[in-house]
């Protein structure tokens, strides 16, 4: 008897240490707090790669402004219709990938635009078409992808002489090419990871469901998604396993790829009544929550680079809030 006592608080402690280090292992060193002014409405924000700017969606998504990195305005990027929804940092730094719409004669028509950030610039790549997907970067943001009547596309922004000593390597090679440079896109109800090499290919089939925000981790290892009405998945670039990690939107991961940031949000059936920020390892197990608060609805959450802060939106406010985060 005394044996299986000593066993069970043996099992608790160990129960116990392991509950504690999960909750110790993301910390809040300060809560959030506003950083860009309460006179231009801002959401989506999202950190540079060298993390000295933030770019941020004007409201309902119209134009593009950028920060400094302590939420100072600089400047409106652009203010084109819909340019803000889901654009994206170029590896460099020094580019924006976004989609913008026009509307004319009741016709509303979207192309793909390259905004480049120290020359104040927009070139668009595309003609206007009213089927244009969300593009992202591929190929080191040498090429940029996105979808056209559904198809994949592909255009090369930067050329790359290789070396005849590369050229050779690759050749050699051709049987053992690895998966290089993958991007994840969604076309109608299927998840797709490919490589730019066309040598590496995967999808996730959910029929009849609608599928949103694929977040490839860093390391390329891991994405994130969500399904409408379900919430946020995590599966492996194969597919499989797949990890459902509950009603979690708008996942950010941490630049390691052991964490991710997201928001869970509550609503009345009308409007939103609730929201605030989680972090969810990456294999799911954990989810630490990071913000309880009752005048804010966070939304949108973004990593720095440094994985010591967090910014988000305030989805009333419409202001760009971060927090300090201790990961060890």
């Amino acid at each position: 008897m005394g044996h299986c006592i000593t066993k069970c608080v043996s099992l608790f402690i160990l129960l116990f240490s392991v509950h504690l280090q999960a909750q110790t292992t993301i910390r809040v060193l300060s809560p959030p707090e506003p950083i860009s002014s309460d006179s231009v409405r801002l959401m989506q924000p999202e950190y540079s790669p060298d993390g000295n700017y933030i770019a941020a969606a004007g409201e309902n998504f119209r134009g593009i402004a950028l920060l400094k990195q302590n939420g100072k305005f600089i400047r409106w990027l652009t203010g084109a219709e819909g340019a803000g929804y889901r654009f994206s940092w170029s590896d460099d730094s020094q580019k924006l990938i976004c989609r913008i719409f026009k509307s004319d004669k009741r016709r509303r028509q979207a192309a793909v635009a390259i905004i480049f950030v120290q020359s104040d610039s927009l070139r668009l790549i595309t003609e206007w078409d009213k089927n244009i997907g969300v593009p992202g970067w591929c190929n080191r943001s040498k090429s940029v992808y996105f979808l056209h009547h559904n198809e994949l596309q592909r255009i090369t922004i930067e050329k790359t002489e290789l070396s005849e000593e590369t050229r050779w390597l690759r050749y050699q090679n051709l049987g053992n090419l690895q998966p290089f440079d993958l991007f994840a896109y969604i076309s109608a109800d299927r998840l797709v990871v490919q490589d730019v090499r066309n040598t590496y290919y995967s999808h996730i089939i959910y029929p009849g469901r609608q599928l949103l925000n694929p977040q490839l981790s860093a390391d390329q290892n891991r994405i994130a998604y969500e399904i409408l009405g379900q919430g946020l998945q995590i599966a492996h670039k194969s597919g499989k396993p797949i990890i459902d990690a509950g009603n979690f939107h708008n996942a950010s991961w941490l630049p390691d790829g052991n964490w991710l940031v997201c928001s869970r949000e509550q609503d009345d059936g009308l409007r939103i009544v609730a929201s605030d920020l989680y972090a969810i390892s990456a294999d799911g197990r954990t989810t630490i929550q990071l913000t309880q608060t009752d005048n804010l609805l966070e939304q949108q959450p973004n990593w720095s680079p440094d994985g010591q802060f967090i910014i988000c939106s305030d989805h009333l406010q419409k202001r760009i809030y971060r927090l300090q985060i201790q990961v060890r």
